[in-house]
């Protein structure tokens, strides 16, 4: 139901989407948000001085990827609340929250 539903959105979706939202759009990499990322730190620790060789503790930026909570859960009524604020049609609002009526996810097995 969900893929239907987004075959039927997708084209208005991303026209309103900004060029910077990478992620979970098609033909957009999000990987790419990280990459530019390591660049621009890159580029501006070039820019101050700061050589490899030195001590970390010097450097200008540093980043800490933290990939394990790069996608944390979205609190529903957030989510309703932005959808609210966007006016959408009452039929596609309705779907969406149909999906996500009485949700629920399980997992078993080692971590968290």
């Amino acid at each position: 139901m969900a893929g239907t539903f987004n075959r039927k959105i997708i084209v208005p979706t991303l026209k309103i989407t900004p060029p910077c939202q990478r992620g979970f759009c098609p033909g957009r990499q999000f990987t790419h948000n990280i990459v530019v990322l390591d660049l621009y730190m890159r580029i501006y620790n070039t820019v101050s001085g700061f050589s490899p060789a030195g001590d970390v503790g010097d450097c200008p930026i540093t980043a800490l990827y933290d990939i394990c909570n790069a996608f944390p859960t979205v609190a529903h009524l957030w989510l309703f609340a932005v959808l609210a604020c966007l006016q959408l049609n009452p039929k596609v609002y309705n779907i969406i929250k149909m999906l996500y009526y009485n949700s629920e996810a399980y997992s078993f097995g080692v971590g968290t």
